[in-house]
């Protein structure tokens, strides 16, 4: 009898066991294919955004009004001041070759002439794609107004500090090479920002609330993990443009 007993318990021990190993195994599988799907699921990139914060701003068509008469007076001096740094050689100097008038030209034609456009044409939709190379382009010309600055300072103390030295130390093509390394290294951090919101999903509101393809704003949009995306313009925020300026 106690044998039986003892029979019965061995039993039922193991047949819990094996119903617990398999209950694990169809769990674990689940999981695998659950990830699976979720790795697998592709990305859903809109057509465009819908810019709408200046649509809903009170006075819109005064505020644009007086942004267009700054945009053609901003426009017009950098020419006028890049024309005359071109044909003058005298000016052919490194002090001018570090003048970032070419960065506010850019910098106002990839801002303004979509807001102006939104404004009277009443088309406030902006391709995809064109959202990206606007955001690109801002934030890229942005960031290089303050290092244009930082070269200047460099000329500036160059010229104070060793003045008897400046036309040896400071020649035109080393400024050059000064100029084409930081645009490069600035253009290619700058290109993670949009480059890394075409890998997000977006399948909520499109509606921007910017004047622009602002890129915190767009982010918002993303149904994604964005954690590294936010960081990442965190950290180039405040060294590429709060730095500088100090």
């Amino acid at each position: 009898m106690l044998n039986h007993r003892l029979f019965v318990t061995v039993s039922h021990r193991y047949l819990v066991s094996s119903l617990k190993a398999k209950h694990a195994a169809r769990k674990l599988d689940r999981t695998k294919r659950t990830g699976m799907q979720n790795t697998s699921d592709p990305i859903i990139q809109p057509a465009g955004f819908y810019i709408v914060a200046l649509s809903s701003m009170p006075y819109s068509n005064v505020y644009v009004m007086f942004l267009t008469v700054i945009y053609v007076i901003t426009i017009m001096c950098n020419v006028f001041l890049i024309a005359i740094i071109f044909y003058d050689h005298r000016l052919h100097v490194p002090e001018f070759m570090a003048v970032g008038s070419l960065v506010d030209l850019v910098l106002s034609i990839s801002l303004v002439p979509g807001m102006i456009k939104t404004s009277i044409v009443l088309d406030n939709f902006v391709p995809f794609k064109l959202c990206l190379v606007q955001m690109f382009t801002y934030y890229n010309f942005l960031s290089l107004e303050s290092l244009s600055l930082c070269i200047l300072s460099y000329d500036r103390f160059i010229a104070i500090c060793f003045p008897l030295k400046q036309k040896s130390i400071n020649t035109n093509i080393r400024m050059a090479y000064i100029i084409c390394a930081v645009w490069f290294f600035n253009s290619v951090r700058s290109l993670y920002g949009p480059s890394s919101i075409s890998t997000l999903s977006f399948s909520g509101s499109l509606k921007v609330s910017s004047n622009f393809s602002d890129f915190a704003p767009v982010l918002r949009l993303s149904c994604s993990d964005i954690t590294t995306q936010w960081n990442f313009a965190t950290t180039s925020t405040i060294l590429f443009n709060a730095v500088p300026l100090i």
